[in-house]
């Protein structure tokens, strides 16, 4: 059964520099070859949208929202506070954006909406004769409460707490209200039960098995750790401040040669300037192909603090050969077993003594390595989590279709 299926998304999902785009186009674009697309988002680039076009995907685009910084971002910040909806959902908010959702959906007969982020439900709450699916990326509320606990800012934390309340409020709505969730794990799958979601599918993030493939790599530098993520996304810069700040002088202490390779784009001045003044950071940036920098690396360093869903880049350095260190919170969601296919650490200090002792000893990374790679090629392969996603897509227009022949 060919579906025709429409994607609501908050921005193109091409180029795949994120964790987030990387899982949407994997998705998008394996099952374009089989049902009919339709991509809508906020974005404007023509190649981007030619790329996804020779890809069998529909595209159509509403002009970016001006979201401006400065005394303009702190007066929104205030707004928000008198809003029922978390800054995450009025940030995003326009009305050319529902016009073109509304549009849309009365242009075309689709079988199915998918919302490819929670917050962009709001552009659904009214008019939709579909049933929707929701694609959670993360539980959304889970992340502005760890905010909340990780901030120093007695005002921080205030105001990230009221952003936890409002996002759990947002979610408790609409998990219930469409009924049908797609989650990255099984521990997300069961707090959108618990909130009242009805349909659940555990549709996992993964890897492309032959672009990360171990056999393609050559030695490693000894005493390189990396560490890969964007730098414009808070989590990842809280993990890596806490990591250069108070575990890289530990491991430093006990190996004057170790060094960290800081891979991510958009770092704001202020940062790269703390990345490139700490002694034994390399600080790269934004890269076209990670793969060279998983050749270079003995490790693979996962330091966050902040987060929820699961994380693609321990996948990739999975699929990759390379060993891994990562908090409890970096690892959560996937099933990994720690000492068997990776090592988890969360203070400071064990987090840097299991880092030098992989460091020092092959043979364990060789032992991580190989069962790392063995886990993903047996659960977490894009190919695989696409038929989950077709799967569940046809279970819901087969019950639609039922309902409505009743």
């Amino acid at each position: 059964m060919t579906l025709r299926v429409l994607v609501i998304d908050e921005d193109l999902p091409l180029p795949a520099n994120s964790g987030k785009k990387i899982r949407t186009w994997a998705l998008v674009r394996r099952l374009a070859s089989r049902h009919q697309i339709t991509f809508l988002s906020y974005g404007s680039d023509e190649a981007t949208i030619r790329t996804m076009q020779s890809e069998n995907v529909d595209v159509q685009t509403v002009p970016p929202p001006n979201i401006s910084g400065g005394v303009a971002l702190y007066l929104s910040l205030f707004q928000n506070l008198f809003s029922r909806f978390p800054y995450s959902v009025t940030k995003h908010y326009s009305e050319a954006f529902q016009r073109r959702v509304r549009q849309v959906l009365a242009a075309g007969a689709y079988d199915i909406v998918q919302c490819e982020w929670t917050p962009y439900a709001n552009f659904l709450r009214t008019g939709i004769r579909q049933p929707v699916i929701l694609s959670t990326h993360n539980i959304e509320a889970k992340i502005w409460e760890r905010r909340a606990a990780n901030s120093s800012s007695p005002l921080a934390k205030v105001f990230f707490g009221i952003q936890h309340r409002k996002m759990e409020s947002f979610e408790r709505w609409a998990f219930p209200r469409f009924g049908n969730v797609a989650a990255v794990s099984e521990t997300d799958a069961g707090v959108a039960r618990q909130w009242g979601a009805r349909n659940l599918w555990v549709v996992n993030n993964g890897v492309d098995l032959n672009y990360f493939a171990p056999g393609s790599y050559g030695s490693e530098v000894a005493g390189s750790a990396l560490f890969v993520g964007s730098l414009d996304w808070f989590p990842n810069q809280d993990g890596l401040n806490w990591f250069v700040k108070q575990v890289l002088p530990i491991i430093r202490r006990l190996d004057s040669g170790a060094s960290v390779r800081v891979v991510g784009r958009n770092a704001s001045p202020q940062f790269r300037r703390l990345l490139q003044d700490t002694p034994g950071v390399n600080f790269v940036g934004g890269v076209d192909d990670v793969r060279d920098e998983l050749r270079r690396a003995s490790i693979v360093v996962v330091p966050l603090r902040i987060g929820g869903g699961t994380r693609i880049k321990i996948l990739e350095a999975m699929a990759s050969g390379r060993a891994v260190i990562s908090t409890s919170i970096g690892a959560e969601g996937l099933n990994v077993q720690n000492g068997v296919h990776l090592r988890t650490a969360d203070e400071p200090a064990r987090f840097a003594e299991t880092a030098v002792a992989l460091l020092h000893s092959p043979e364990d990374r060789r032992h991580l390595a190989a069962a790392g790679r063995k886990l993903v090629e047996n659960e977490y392969s894009w190919d695989r989590s696409a038929q989950v996603l077709e799967s569940a897509w046809l279970e819901i227009a087969q019950a639609a279709r039922r309902e409505t022949q009743s």
